[in-house]
């Protein structure tokens, strides 16, 4: 007979060590966030932290292992909010807006990851490593299957999806990078700060309507 009153499994409690190197990520990606990779020191990040420097050293085998550690958690969380948009079959136009969308939600609510991506892509993406590179490959896939379905079913204009999306990422990621110096060349300019913040969205219904619109002949 099945148990109808069954108790309920708590989900199993991180132990100190997992729950100490996660905290030193986070303090990590704060710190890389602001000064980049050579401008955080281990000691600095040891005391953001609240450990003794040694104590990293048995988590990590150096500066490199733990900035590879950070760039895998905040491209990660770029690929997880892609993954959590709904995609609908039949419905391109509508599974690019959504995972556009996400990706925007994405660096609107994770700056300081967004921050260490920018930093690490201004040094030469020295340190992605393959974790990293699975991470980004897969939330462009996402994009690139939706834009391929909008190919088939003749909804979008046959584009090289290759292309297209990664200009599509790139632009997302430029307008994020440069935002706040935009807003500082406008600080008196009501309608020009209302655009700037909100441009991810009028530049992306522009990129919608050139990619749905028919090629003139």
């Amino acid at each position: 007979m099945t148990n109808s009153h069954a108790v309920p499994v708590e989900p199993q409690r991180k132990s100190a060590p997992v729950l100490r190197k996660e905290q030193l990520v986070r303090m990590a990606e704060v710190l890389f966030a602001e000064n980049g990779f050579s401008g955080a020191s281990i000691r600095d990040i040891a005391v953001a932290a609240g450990v003794k420097i040694g104590s990293i050293y048995n988590f990590f085998t150096g500066k490199r292992e733990l900035y590879s550690a950070v760039l895998e958690k905040a491209y990660g969380s770029l690929q997880s909010y892609v993954e959590q948009a709904k995609v609908v079959d039949g419905d391109p136009v509508g599974n690019l807006r959504r995972v556009m969308t996400a990706v925007t939600a994405f660096f609107e609510e994770q700056p300081t990851a967004h921050r260490v991506i920018l930093q690490e892509l201004l040094v030469g993406a020295e340190a992605v490593d393959r974790a990293v590179e699975l991470h980004l490959r897969k939330a462009r896939q996402r994009i690139n299957d939706i834009l391929r379905a909008g190919n088939r079913l003749r909804v979008f204009r046959d584009v090289d999806v290759e292309i297209f999306s990664y200009g599509l990422l790139s632009a997302t990621f430029g307008y994020f990078s440069s935002r706040s110096l935009f807003l500082r060349l406008f600080p008196e300019h009501t309608s020009a700060k209302t655009f700037i913040n909100n441009a991810p969205f009028p530049l992306f219904e522009f990129v919608m309507e050139s990619l749905t619109s028919k090629p003139k002949q």
